[in-house]
């Protein structure tokens, strides 16, 4: 994805990154998964990675990551998921570029 000049952000519950709702998900549009929203007639240039739901994305793919955010979450559980959290991120995706 980054040959394809695409910004890579990891779902994921890392210590000291930014929730999906105060992260600025790149303006010129985004891609997720096989649907894609176009912002402005803009080039889709980020994608939305989510890992295991029981483990998560290795440590060694979330270093080659452009960003990391994650979902905040209460109680015991630190994690949601896959769908749920895919749902999530893709709704503030949209929600941050007006088209909901």
């Amino acid at each position: 994805m980054k040959k394809r000049n695409y910004t890579v952000v990891a779902l994921e519950t890392v210590v000291g990154c930014p929730d999906v709702f105060n992260y600025s998900f790149p303006r010129t549009g985004c891609a997720l998964g096989s649907m894609q929203i176009c912002h402005e007639s803009s080039i889709l240039t980020a994608f939305p990675v989510l890992g295991n739901e029981r483990y998560g994305i290795d440590t060694s793919h979330v270093s080659l990551c452009d960003s990391v955010v994650k979902i905040p979450c209460r109680g015991i559980k630190n994690s949601l998921n896959v769908a749920s959290a895919y749902g999530i991120c893709a709704y503030e995706i949209t929600r941050q570029w007006s088209c909901v």
